[in-house]
C-alpha cells in the first residue's frame, strides 16, 4: 500500500477512493471485518512521513494524510501505532529513521512496538 501512495496514479485505499462514500464495500475494511469475525485482533500503523525522501511532494503528502486520518479514526484497528515526529508530523525523529527518511531504523521500530499494550489486546 505504501508503493501505491507515492505513485502519480490514484491509489485503490478507501481513504482516497474516487468513491470514498462507498467504503464499506473497500477490500481492506472487508478483509478486516474478516479477521475480527474469527476473533483476531488488528493493530494499523500510520504511513511513515515521508518528508526528505525521494517521494516528499505535495500530492504524496495529502494522500498520506488522508490514509493516516482513515487509519485513525475508522474504528477499524483495535489499536493503531504511528511513528513522526510530535513537532513535525511531515518527519520522523532522526533517531526512529534509517536514513532514507521513509523507513524507521531499529530504534523507530522498537519505538512502534513499545507504544503498544499487548495485555489490553
Amino acid at each position: 500500500m505504501l508503493s501505491e501512495c507515492h505513485e502519480p496514479r490514484p491509489c485503490r485505499c478507501p481513504a482516497w477512493s474516487p468513491n470514498a462514500a462507498d467504503r464499506s464495500s473497500a477490500p481492506r475494511p472487508r478483509r478486516i471485518r474478516q479477521a475480527h469475525a474469527k476473533g483476531i485482533k488488528l493493530i494499523g500503523a500510520t504511513l511513515t512521513p515521508v518528508e526528505g525522501s525521494a517521494h516528499s511532494s505535495e500530492a504524496n503528502e495529502k494522500k498520506r494524510d488522508a490514509v493516516n486520518r482513515w487509519i485513525r479514526t475508522s474504528g477499524e484497528y483495535d489499536a493503531v501505532v504511528a511513528l513522526a515526529d510530535p513537532a513535525d508530523r511531515d518527519r520522523m525523529l532522526p533517531a526512529n529513521d534509517s536514513g532514507d527518511h521513509l523507513h524507521p531504523s531499529d530504534a523507530g521500530y522498537r519505538v512502534m512496538a513499545e507504544a503498544l499494550d499487548l495485555d489490553a489486546l
